[in-house]
């Protein structure tokens, strides 16, 4: 009987796919992804600059999930994310990293952002701090104990 159940879902999981595959296949070959990238998305992109130079100048240092977060109730993550490239190309932000290792396990994010002129020093401290917090809000979310992260990076700091 749980056999039948399960052969059940199973079909009825396969049948809906192929029809969501069908569907989409026929409505996104008449998309214009043109019209999409070049539309209305610029525009908040123009509106999303100075408000992610104010997070940064605020901050010091962000990470592009921070300023996605912190824009999510005015902008959709890809406005932001094409936002911060912008700034990027024109020379208005950097991106920069933190020294040490990079086998940290879970979603530790390893590419921050700072306005042009910030000197690396005055920022580093900050870097650290957000990689920390990051870490260990990823061993309670993964159940990974960072005991050993930590331990290493005592090592790193003592050598």
């Amino acid at each position: 009987m749980k056999l039948l159940s399960l052969l059940k879902q199973l079909l009825c999981g396969l049948l809906s796919y192929h029809i969501v595959s069908v569907c989409t296949r026929n409505v996104m070959s008449e998309f214009n992804y043109e019209d999409f990238y070049e539309g209305e998305g610029d525009e908040d992109v123009q509106i999303a600059l100075p408000l992610i130079e104010d997070i940064i100048t605020q901050q010091k240092v962000v990470t592009d999930r921070e300023v996605k977060v912190r824009l999510e109730d005015k902008f959709f993550p890809w406005v932001t994310g094409r936002a911060l490239g912008a700034m990027e190309r024109d020379g208005v932000i950097r991106r920069v990293g933190y020294v040490g290792r990079r086998t940290v396990r879970g979603r530790v994010p390893e590419v921050f952002y700072a306005l042009n002129g910030m000197e690396y020093e005055r920022i580093v401290g900050i870097i650290m701090q957000k990689k920390r917090v990051t870490r260990d809000i990823n061993s309670i979310l993964t159940a990974h104990a960072p005991a050993g992260t930590h331990a290493e990076d005592l090592f790193e700091e003592t050598s």
